[in-house]
């Protein structure tokens, strides 16, 4: 048995008259004809930014070409649906009253990945076992535990969900007072006076939405703590992965709403949950300088025992490497997570680019190459249809603000020149050309001349708009989607 997502255009077929007043709904195929079969039990999602899973269902029919059944016209809005597709009748099982929102689902770090939010577009769509269960924990929570099967009955999950609902609907209730507790502050403007006290160097969250922001940190930490999940000593941990998801959703998206907001770091509450259950949720045993593990997450594994990874003598705890002191100014910089995720993005965009046949590029001596032209150039047109906000927020930095790329001067010295554009490129190669010159002048270490970077805060905006535009690009094609979420070898 597969388990499939079908979602509804409400602008084209009233899906919920239809769901209410149908026991079964002709549903047709427009992909993955050969795949699904009687016995499927199918999420339905109504689309729309208010859409969500509305309803749960089971495929009682093998694909066939069946026509518009009598029973639906009074539901058709759109008289050119297709009838000459396969379709499977539908039986309708549940109605998922209220929807599991799409907001809800962003949030959720297993239901994010489903491949609706990713490639709005389609019809039908795959659902893994892991997302399955997901939704059945949430239904659990509910009260319908009878229909998925579920495998959370935590209070803790419980509240995650209540909150997930709270952000989704809006808007976010206040707290009578800003965030400030467990080396973590949250204030709508940046203060000068969190040095000198106990908490010497607290992380701070800086954003208009400080007083939403605070009430949902404080309901978190309620229903971590209640079942002690979390203590005086992981707290800090807890509340500073929080901190940093708030931050790095901020980086992404400045102007962004408390909802969305909140979802970021709702998302990461969730994900904490999910590490608790399987015993991998990791914290610091002594934190120096208000640090968390996640903090020196990209520079090895801290076991939840060490509280700095280098010594005072340079080396690396475990490894027994010399690591200079330029070195760990420079890895040690505020932006390294930033930086961190960039380069985990771009190297797993370039292998779902090789292992996608219409990608692959072949160096000089056979060597695999990403092909980043022949992607740009056979998606360029679908790119910039209905671009999003922050995507379009992100092409106009680039064009107006490209990152220059390092030459060798007359002189044979290294020197900074504006890029050039090759003849007759479309405008997405230009833009992942862009996107390539970040990575380029930080994997080479340009942007590290002398142990600092000239310019914080203008890097900062090269790697979030970097990351916008390769999040853009994974929906264009749906096989460097697949690959690019193909789960990694143990």
């Amino acid at each position: 048995m597969s388990h499939w997502l079908f979602q509804a255009d409400p602008a084209k077929y009233d899906i919920l008259g239809a769901l209410r007043a149908l026991p079964e709904i002709p549903w047709s195929l427009r992909q993955h004809a050969d795949d699904v079969k009687c016995g499927d039990r199918i999420l339905i999602w109504c689309s729309g930014q208010s859409g969500g899973i509305i309803a749960v269902g089971t495929a009682v029919s093998e694909p066939a070409v069946v026509g518009i059944v009598e029973a639906e016209l009074p539901f058709i809005r759109d008289p050119a649906l297709n009838a000459a597709l396969p379709a499977v009748r539908v039986r309708v099982d549940k109605l998922v009253d209220p929807p599991i929102s799409r907001a809800l689902a962003k949030a959720h770090p297993v239901l994010s990945q489903l491949a609706v939010l990713k490639m709005p577009r389609g019809t039908n769509y795959p659902v893994t076992s892991e997302q399955w269960r997901a939704v059945g924990d949430i239904l659990q929570v509910r009260g319908n535990d009878d229909l998925i099967g579920a495998s959370h009955p935590a209070k803790t999950f419980e509240e995650l969900v209540r909150l997930g609902g709270v952000v989704a609907s809006g808007p976010v209730p206040r707290a009578s007072r800003e965030w400030g507790g467990a080396d973590v502050i949250v204030t709508p403007e940046r203060r000068t006076d969190v040095d000198g006290g106990f908490y010497t160097e607290a992380r701070a969250v800086v954003t208009e939405h400080a007083l939403a922001l605070s009430w949902l940190l404080k309901r978190l930490g309620d229903a971590f703590f209640a079942e002690g999940r979390i203590d005086g000593c992981s707290k800090t941990e807890f509340f500073g992965r929080l901190a940093n998801a708030a931050n790095d959703g901020l980086y992404r998206t400045p102007e962004a709403t408390e909802q969305a907001l909140c979802a970021e770091v709702l998302h990461e509450a969730f994900s904490i949950y999910y590490e608790m259950e399987a015993g991998r949720f990791d914290h610091l045993v002594v934190s120096a300088h208000g640090e968390i593990a996640a903090d020196r997450a990209s520079e090895g594994s801290t076991g939840g025992q060490s509280c700095d990874l280098a010594g005072s003598d340079g080396q690396v705890r475990g490894l027994d490497i010399p690591m200079p002191e330029a070195i760990r100014r420079i890895a040690d910089s505020e932006d390294r997570g930033l930086a961190w995720r960039f380069f985990v993005f771009f190297s797993r965009f370039e292998y779902a680019l090789k292992s996608t046949p219409a990608y692959l590029g072949h160096g000089r001596y056979k060597d695999a190459q990403p092909g980043w032209k022949a992607f740009a150039t056979v998606n360029d047109e679908k790119f910039w249809v209905g671009v999003p906000p922050d995507v379009l927020k992100a092409v106009q930095y680039f064009q107006e603000k490209p990152p220059r790329i390092q030459t060798v001067g007359e002189d044979d010295r290294l020197t900074w020149a504006d890029p050039w554009a090759e003849a007759g490129s479309t405008e997405l190669w230009r833009l992942l050309q862009a996107v390539r010159h970040v990575r380029n002048n930080l994997f080479h270490g340009g942007k590290f001349a002398g142990g600092r970077m000239a310019e914080p805060s203008r890097d900062r905006e090269l790697l979030g708009h970097a990351i916008t535009i390769l999040n853009a690009c994974v929906s264009l094609d749906p096989q460097v989607a697949g690959h690019l979420n193909e789960p990694l070898a143990e």
